[in-house]
């Protein structure tokens, strides 16, 4: 054994001490308690723990599975606590840029590094921290054949390295209760943290997803999706109801593209919005209207039905805020319905424009489920590197109330970022999550109460509960007008 570089007791903690990152502490203590080959090191991906029965899967050519002690525990779910989430499936990533594997020249580098911190004289590299779990482990007179498959060691020649004679095994199970006997930390420390439970953070992969998938730009909607498709293809004009940031628009866009059809932003005003509509299916409508500059709505929506009345197949208009027309155009725009199928949008239905609501299927867009949230900011996170996603999840979640824009708008104030790290993600704001109390209604009938008490003092001419009656007045009127919530 004395050609074997390998570091005593003293050594071990020194080198220890001296290492303050938890990754790469986590790195050292992998290799003083398993004895894993450098080339090993990087090939570990979060999977290959299983923490639950503590065990490390090694795979490739030297495949086998190593019981993991608590002083190893301890460290390993320590990093699982530190490691960013990111689309890197790695065990330990680089801590500097965008976060990639850490290649085994990083490995070896860093361990150097920290035996030089340690003053250790001796060099101290990885191959000299898998001596030293070898010596110790057969130490403990361990069996030839355990000690062999702990080690990954395919030949006797490399076995009798560590011991004068030695025979393969290539089978046989690890005993945990020798990987024990390595964990050098005082007893006391060893009995708390087998009371203490500590549970490693479940490490999230931002899996790629490609920008156009539709399945991720239609989450959450693809049954209302389907329901205007098959109002469409039964040609029944639909509209869609809901709240602003419900996207609305969004999905009037996606069938737009699925159908090439028209799509206008708004109805208003109706003359300017019949023109376009003629550009598209009646482009010599100029001509044939004897006055463009003077024809009437109404003058357009005739000539629009006469054009396509021989048509065999009505055609499809996509007209979003249709909450905005006016009372005034309800006849033209009856007209142009009767003329085509309309999908459209709007935030609410007023009554005055009930005869335009009659002529539509209604198709009301809820908040999104909280699953659909949770799929809908993964889409958008893809390729952010992310101290803490479960955090920038709840964050968002809390404040977004199921707005899909809200996500969207929440999402874009992070991009751009290296690193977004925990004071980023409590930063993130929406007024879509607040909600407010409105005590506008409570604050004018106080202002009433106190107007009538300044009558009621004037006439009893009391100057003091008059001046106090106004002061309050002033006081009221005050607070309504500051401090009236913004919407």
């Amino acid at each position: 054994m004395a050609d074997l570089e390998y570091l005593n007791n003293i050594e071990v903690k020194a080198l220890l001490r001296v290492v303050k990152d938890p990754r790469d502490l986590a790195i050292i203590q992998l290799l003083l308690g398993t004895g894993l080959y450098l080339n090993e090191m990087p090939e570990l991906n979060i999977d290959s723990i299983d923490w639950k029965k503590k065990i490390l899967h090694i795979k490739g050519g030297r495949q086998r599975d190593i019981p993991v002690n608590d002083e190893l525990y301890e460290s390993l779910v320590a990093w699982s606590h530190g490691r960013i989430d990111n689309p890197e499936k790695a065990l330990f990533i680089t801590s500097k840029g965008k976060p990639t594997r850490l290649s085994s020249r990083g490995i070896d580098k860093l361990i150097r590094k920290y035996g030089e911190d340690a003053g250790i004289k001796k060099a101290v590299n990885a191959q000299a921290l898998r001596n030293t779990f070898a010596v110790r482990l057969f130490a403990k007179e361990v069996s030839i054949d355990n000690a062999a498959n702990i080690l990954g060691i395919s030949s006797p020649k490399a076995l009798r390295r560590y011991v004068k004679a030695a025979q393969m095994a290539k089978e046989g199970k690890v005993p945990k209760e020798e990987l024990e006997k390595l964990d050098k930390r005082p007893k006391i420390i060893q009995r708390i943290n087998k009371l203490i439970d500590r549970k490693p953070k479940e490490a999230k992969v931002i899996e790629p997803v490609l920008p156009d998938s539709k399945e991720q730009l239609t989450v959450g909607r693809e049954s209302i999706i389907n329901n205007i498709r098959e109002n469409l293809s039964k040609e029944c004009s639909t509209i869609l109801i809901g709240d602003v940031g419900m996207g609305k628009t969004h999905l009037l866009k996606l069938i737009v593209a699925e159908g090439n059809y028209l799509y206008l932003d708004s109805p208003t005003p109706i003359k300017q919005f019949l023109q376009k509509v003629c550009e598209k299916y009646c482009p010599d409508w100029s001509e044939r209207l004897p006055n463009k500059a003077r024809s009437s709505a109404k003058e357009i929506v005739e000539l629009l039905a006469n054009v396509l009345k021989e048509r065999d197949k009505k055609e499809i208009v996509v007209i979003d805020g249709l909450d905005k027309l006016k009372a005034s155009d309800i006849d033209s725009f009856l007209g142009l319905l009767d003329c085509f199928i309309v999908l459209g949008a709007a935030d609410k239905t007023s009554d005055k424009l009930k005869q335009i609501w009659w002529k539509f299927r209604r198709i009301d867009l809820p908040p999104l489920s909280t699953d659909a949230e949770k799929a809908l900011i993964k889409h958008l996170a893809t390729g952010l590197t992310i101290t803490d996603y479960n955090l920038l999840e709840t964050r968002i979640l809390s404040l977004a109330g199921g707005m899909p824009l809200a996500i969207v708008e929440m999402v874009n104030q992070i991009k751009g970022r290296p690193v977004v790290n925990k004071e980023d993600i409590r930063d993130l704001y929406h007024d879509a999550g607040v909600r407010y109390r409105d005590w506008t209604r409570v604050l004018f009938v106080f202002w009433g109460v106190a107007m009538i008490s300044r009558f009621i003092a004037l006439g009893v001419h009391s100057f003091e509960n008059y001046i106090l009656a106004g002061f309050g007045m002033a006081l009221i009127m005050t607070i309504i007008k500051v401090f009236r919530p913004r919407r």
